[in-house]
């Protein structure tokens, strides 16, 4: 160990990279650590409007503009429990939101990061220790690394919280059984969709290059079975009322499905001493919420605001308890108005508990 940094960041999404760049900028020696190539597909590509406003704060390039590589979102058309509904985005006073193309928007995070004198190395953390108030950490590629933080990033796995002693507490059992399939429509409509089945729920949207998503949130058990059968999985997508009519069934013939945990889950506390959590490390909403990039960047400004001494870290834990609160009162009548309607064991289970009080910790 050559040096002790300021601060070590594991994770190098976006709630890495936006913790990494705000200390940078106030002349922090920072190291953030990347455990996996980034620019891959990932389950929840969307933004909502206040993104506008939180990437001004921040003082980084907007979304839109000529020659973006993201799609703006004109609203939600959902099927839930049997009613029919439509939201236009463009009404709301922030306007809509975006659907992203993740790699071009990682990219460019990173580019930012880079300017401001990031440090980046690839590692994954594989232990973690403090020793007289220094964390002295352990890497696959690196070897010991020495901080007076650490920020966990990592998300939903918590990897650096819960080896710091941290309890994470889940949510009732959520797979996302997804794929996205070929482009098959001149003009894809630029509307997220979503409709609910006794089994589970259906998310669908056309990505900015055109080609459509296609997510299924059931059980552990059923999800196994579809991606076993990927012929059911379609059968299933064929037979809903509203998905099958804005997205082409016949797209997603013989494309591989992927597999997803979409449960929620937070820590009990997200920080502690000499550490703090953000982003799904943190707090993972279901995805019903379409806010964990948003939500990501957000607390990761929060826990780095904190460090820097403009806040404090008690100040970040009340207003994560607050998010996670408001999350609750606008996810579980959702869940419990299709428990009614469905009265099926899979929305039993998650009507019937709170999705994040009232889970399974490890």
């Amino acid at each position: 160990m050559s040096q002790t940094w300021d601060a070590i960041i594991g994770g190098a999404g976006p709630a890495g990279l936006i913790a990494a760049t705000t200390l940078s900028r106030a002349g922090g020696k920072v190291l953030l650590l990347d455990p996996q190539s980034s620019g891959r597909h990932k389950v929840g590509e969307s933004v909502p409007g206040a993104m506008a406003r939180l990437l001004a704060k921040l003082n980084l390039p907007p979304i839109g503009g000529p020659g973006s590589p993201h799609r703006s979102v004109g609203g939600i058309v959902s099927h839930w429990a049997g009613e029919l509904r439509t939201e236009d985005h463009l009404s709301k006073p922030e306007g809509g939101g975006w659907r992203l193309n993740r790699g071009a928007f990682e990219a460019e995070l990173a580019q930012v990061a880079a300017a401001v004198g990031v440090m980046r190395k690839p590692a994954r953390v594989t232990g973690v220790e403090r020793i007289n108030g220094v964390w002295q950490m352990d890497t696959e590629a690196h070897g010991k690394l020495a901080a007076d933080f650490l920020i966990d990033a990592t998300g939903r796995n918590a990897a650096i919280a819960r080896r710091a002693g941290a309890r994470q507490i889940h949510g009732p059992p959520l797979v996302a059984v997804w794929t996205i399939g070929r482009n098959t429509r001149e003009t894809p409509p630029n509307r997220t969709f979503i409709e609910s089945t006794a089994e589970g729920w259906w998310y669908a949207a056309y990505l900015p290059d055109g080609r459509p998503l296609t997510v299924f949130h059931t059980t552990p058990a059923l999800a196994a079975d579809l991606r076993a059968h990927p012929m059911r999985w379609l059968e299933q997508l064929r037979a809903t009322r509203h998905i099958a009519a804005q997205v082409d069934p016949e797209a997603f013939y013989r494309m591989a499905l992927k597999v997803h945990d979409a449960r929620s889950c937070h820590l009990e506390s997200p920080c502690g001493p000499g550490w703090a959590a953000c982003g799904d490390a943190a707090l993972a909403f279901d995805p019903l919420a379409s806010q964990g990039i948003f939500n990501a960047m957000a607390s990761a400004d929060m826990v780095a605001t904190a460090l820097l001494g403009n806040t404090t870290l008690e100040h970040y834990q009340r207003t994560a308890e607050e998010v996670r609160s408001l999350y609750q009162r606008r996810r579980n009548p959702l869940y419990a108005a299709a428990a009614r309607h469905f009265g099926t064991p899979f929305w039993q289970l998650h009507a019937d508990r709170d999705p994040i009080a009232d889970g399974v910790t490890s």
